[in-house]
């Protein structure tokens, strides 16, 4: 019984079972594949795109951050600037990754700086409330 290899656009099938009914639905170029869906002996190619973007890097975001929250804040200026340098590499899924974090991290640094300047503010406006 010789082992039939058939080529479909994501897909490759090594099982005869496997080819004997039509061929599975092919996902969109922008959708991803779910892996748990995938039965055993199937691989998996992943199809780069045409013209592919680089993802956001939240630069300026991360920068107010550093101002106002220097420890989160540089954490995610330091994730921002690995986006570029990591996509131009051609490691996709790791831009992708940082350009996340840095807009999470970046986020948290701008919102817990705003609270603490404000809480700062109004503590002391309370405390030299007898000087005004």
């Amino acid at each position: 019984m010789a082992m039939a290899a058939t080529f479909h656009s994501y897909r490759l099938f090594l099982n005869d079972s496997e080819l004997a009914g039509p061929p599975p639905p092919q996902p969109k170029p922008e959708e991803k594949v779910d892996t748990k869906s995938v039965t055993p002996g199937t691989v998996v190619c992943r199809v780069a795109s045409e013209n592919p973007s680089p993802p956001k890097d939240y630069w300026l975001r991360s920068l107010i951050g550093t101002i106002i929250c220097l420890p989160v804040g540089a954490v995610a200026l330091y994730r921002s600037n690995q986006v570029l340098p990591l996509f131009k590499a051609g490691d996709e899924d790791k831009a992708q990754v940082n350009s996340k974090s840095a807009k999470k991290l970046s986020s948290i640094a701008v919102t817990f700086g705003i609270c603490m300047w404000m809480f700062i503010l109004v503590y002391l406006l309370i405390s030299f409330e007898h000087l005004i």
